[in-house]
């Protein structure tokens, strides 16, 4: 799961305390044929500059090869191939996964909007490769709220054997605009997603959905006493990413930064951070979580500037954070806390205007000019 803590400038940490997964780059890959979508050439970039129709002929090469190389061109080309849509359709049938692929991908660069297509694109839902299943998703995710129709295609897809397909359908759910009553059921039985980057792109899909559904928030704060750890902290990470339109979910959040599992207190903070100033409820208990392991320690002192003012309470603690030299990103993090604080955190001037290390030492005097009401 992927998550930035933000106060100010470039404060980041993770709660788990580890870097965001990357992508694989092995080209025979789900994820790093995404990659390849992701960063098609441009038309400049291309050599093969022959006309669509020449391109056409070359979809029934003898050679794969010649049909693949056919089939990412015309994608390349984009709206300017539509005349190939028809042809392109037809290749979902190759017997070559690497040309059925192509095609797939041509088609979401060329325009999944139209209704022929994006019924093409849910035949290649039941494809027996998995590279090829991703690729259509990633088709009707990519056309946006046109392809709404698709909804329960992709829902569908939610249950599929590969990690990859079931990522790129939870971000389509996301970007079509699903129907949250429709959608909303089958992501939030997904929450228990074993696969990190799934579980982030499920989350993030609640979030988009559920930003005006209280059935939707309401169901995120009962998952938070999932017995599945899991389960609380990826929906820990939806109730974030929605911000200050979940503030109900703060009570649950709270309890959850005394949870026995690391992890889960970590994201709990990390959501209570994004709340605002409805999370000073959860200000004693974070001051607390100020004394626990390294990664909760700065996910504590970043969701204390994320609720600002009313955090007032947490200066004591933030300036012990800001003067322990063992470890530069809490300092980091506090420096920039108690800045968002404000005017009420003046005690710690003295112990801001002793910074001096590089990158500390900015966010201190930003933080310095906050707190003397001199911030731009």
């Amino acid at each position: 799961m992927v998550a930035t803590l933000l106060l100010g400038v470039g404060c980041s940490a993770t709660p788990n305390g580890t870097e965001p997964p990357q992508p694989s780059h092995d080209a025979g890959s789900a994820a790093g044929r995404e990659e390849t979508l992701v960063f098609w050439p441009s038309m400049d970039e291309v050599s093969d500059q022959r006309s669509v129709s020449e391109l056409l002929r070359s979809l029934t090469d003898d050679e794969a090869e010649g049909r693949e190389a056919a089939c990412n061109t015309l994608g390349v080309r984009g709206a300017g191939a539509a005349a190939a849509l028809p042809a392109l359709i037809q290749a979902f049938r190759d017997e070559e996964s690497r040309v059925k692929w192509a095609a797939v991908h041509a088609l979401a660069r060329i325009g999944a909007e139209s209704a022929a297509t994006r019924q093409a694109l849910r035949v290649a839902f039941k494809d027996r490769d998995d590279a090829v299943r991703e690729a259509a998703v990633m088709a009707i995710r990519d056309a946006g709220p046109a392809a709404v129709d698709a909804s329960p295609a992709v829902i569908e897809m939610l249950a599929d054997p590969a990690a990859p397909v079931r990522r790129t359908a939870a971000e389509a759910l996301g970007s079509i605009g699903a129907d949250p009553r429709i959608a909303a059921p089958p992501l939030l039985a997904a929450l228990n997603e074993q696969d990190l980057e799934a579980s982030q792109s499920v989350a993030e899909a609640l979030a988009k959905l559920g930003s005006n559904s209280e059935q939707v928030q309401a169901a995120l704060v009962l998952a938070l006493k999932s017995k599945d750890a899991g389960t609380r902290c990826t929906a820990a990470y939806a109730l974030g990413v929605m911000g200050s339109p979940a503030s109900k979910a703060v009570p649950g959040l709270t309890a959850n930064l005394t949870d026995g599992d690391a992890d889960v207190r970590g994201w709990a903070a990390f959501a209570i951070g994004k709340m605002g100033t409805a999370a000073k409820p959860a200000v004693p208990s974070l001051i607390n979580m100020l004394g626990d392991e390294p990664e909760n320690r700065r996910a504590a002192a970043a969701a204390l500037g994320g609720i600002g003012p009313e955090a007032r309470a947490a200066v004591p603690g933030l300036i012990e954070a800001l003067r322990d030299k063992r470890d530069a990103r809490l300092r980091l993090i506090a420096a920039y806390a108690l800045g968002h604080i404000g005017p009420d955190a003046k005690a710690a001037i003295p112990a801001l205007e002793a910074v001096h290390e590089d990158e500390v030492a900015e966010a201190a005097r930003e933080s310095l000019a906050r707190i003397r009401g001199q911030a731009r």
